[in-house]
């Protein structure tokens, strides 16, 4: 009598079941194939296909990669990258977690944020793939990645996504001091250092933002460089899932070349600078004056640089900013001098302005990072504080940009003045008469 009970039971179990599936049969969304249409804009537009899974989905399922992975040769003074294959990226698995204010704009992520189309044995791939990840991966070691075998659970597992956005390749970007022109920078030569390696280029992968600040200034030096970007945020907001052939991993921003000494090749900013020379109109070549150098000094102020300085206060910036000017104009004839605060103008402008300068004069500071778009040959002066030490980081990027790098310290006895230190001036620097024409004559000398 008790198995009697248990097999009704089950049958009425499973006719519930068939009247569930017929009555929301359908209310089932197809999934979306998308097409990526590189606008000014960069937007991303909708084709949907009237029934089933699209051709170009369906290749996916039904492809043979019999390698979820493989490694890319080891570029010059560069670690290996990692490319995964047959990649489904569902943004409803990244959250966030952190107390901290920085932190809670940078996502965690649960297992099935990636998903990989692989014929091979499941728990192989997936113990081997979740430990080598780590190695490559700059989104941070919690990242655990799902396996689908079967061509059928293929199937079935992109049914249950209603939007899907299909791109050939990606490579995602967690951007840390997001709003700093120098580390964005270096993310940014990273990016195109990792993609002209790989195989497969600059425009043909689309940079996915996975992290939630909010918006900055410098977020556009990625548009610029990149054809493509698309921001995780976004795609999660709007529930999209995202599909592409090939996922890049490239290595912890530790690693990166701009951070590497050893590394002195050209060839990486030289091919930004003439991409974006190209895109804004700048002309290829402009010949130097010696008898009329164009001289851009450039200041430290107060401003919000970051959402975080609520008190809006920029330190290292210079007391006597119309004597330097002064001194300038009086002292040294061969000097066409203009002077800015660079962050007052859009990032276009200021590239621009760059290309139309022969030296780059300023207090150290992360702006300085944008001479690199200057032409090559160009000369900057760095004026450190004493008591900061040494600092190679913008040395290392003149370095790059193949560009004469000069550092003076202004803190040498009898040459610096100093507030005191309960004074409301104490971030501000005096920068002497000296101090201002050696630098420059020793900038014309390296440039004449």
């Amino acid at each position: 009598m008790r198995w009697s009970l248990r097999k009704i039971l089950a049958l009425f179990l499973l006719l519930f079941n068939l009247i569930i599936l017929i009555k929301f049969r359908s209310t089932f969304v197809d999934v979306i194939d998308v097409q990526i249409t590189r606008s000014q804009d960069y937007d991303i537009t909708f084709s949907q296909d009237s029934n089933s899974v699209s051709p170009e989905l369906s290749a996916i399922v039904y492809r043979n990669s019999t390698s979820c992975y493989f490694n890319i040769s080891k570029p010059q003074a560069y670690t290996n990258l990692l490319w995964l294959q047959n990649v489904i990226v569902n943004p409803q698995k990244a959250f966030l977690s952190g107390k901290i204010a920085e932190r809670n704009e940078l996502y965690d992520f649960e297992y099935g944020f990636l998903t990989l189309f692989c014929d091979d044995e499941k728990q192989f791939y997936e113990g081997h793939i979740n430990k080598i990840i780590p190695k490559y991966s700059t989104l941070g070691r919690k990242l655990f990645v799902n396996t689908v075998t079967d061509k059928l659970k293929r199937l079935n597992f992109l049914r249950k996504f209603p939007n899907v956005e299909r791109i050939n390749s990606g490579v995602f970007l967690v951007r840390f001091e997001f709003a700093n022109p120098y580390w964005v920078l270096v993310d940014a030569v990273d990016l195109y250092l990792s993609l002209q390696h790989s195989g497969v280029g600059v425009n043909d992968t689309c940079i996915i933002m996975a992290d939630n600040h909010p918006a900055a200034t410098m977020e556009s030096m990625y548009s610029l460089i990149f054809p493509c970007v698309i921001k995780l945020s976004q795609l999660r907001q709007n529930y999209r899932t995202l599909i592409m052939d090939k996922l890049l991993l490239r290595p912890l921003r530790q690693n990166s070349i701009a951070l590497n000494k050893r590394y002195t090749s050209l060839s990486v900013m030289n091919a930004i600078r003439r991409d974006l020379y190209q895109k804004l109109g700048i002309p290829k070549t402009r010949k130097v004056d010696c008898s009329f150098l164009r001289v851009l000094i450039v200041w430290r102020r107060d401003y919000q640089n970051h959402p975080g300085n609520l008190a809006k206060l920029i330190d290292r910036k210079i007391s006597n900013e119309d004597e330097v000017l002064q001194t300038i104009v009086n002292k040294l004839s061969f000097v066409n001098i203009s002077d800015v605060q660079l962050e007052q103008l859009p990032l276009r402008e200021q590239i621009i302005l760059m290309s139309q300068v022969d030296v780059f004069w300023g207090m150290h500071g992360a702006g300085h990072a944008m001479s690199v778009f200057m032409r090559p040959k160009s000369a900057v002066v760095e004026l450190l504080p004493l008591q900061k030490g040494s600092n190679w980081h913008m040395g290392q990027l003149s370095v790059l940009a193949d560009h004469h790098h000069i550092s003076t310290k202004i803190a040498q006895p009898g040459r610096y003045r100093k507030p005191a230190r309960n004074s409301p001036d104490s971030t501000y620097y005096y920068v002497d008469s000296e101090t201002v024409i050696e630098s420059l004559n020793k900038a014309h000398d390296k440039l004449c």
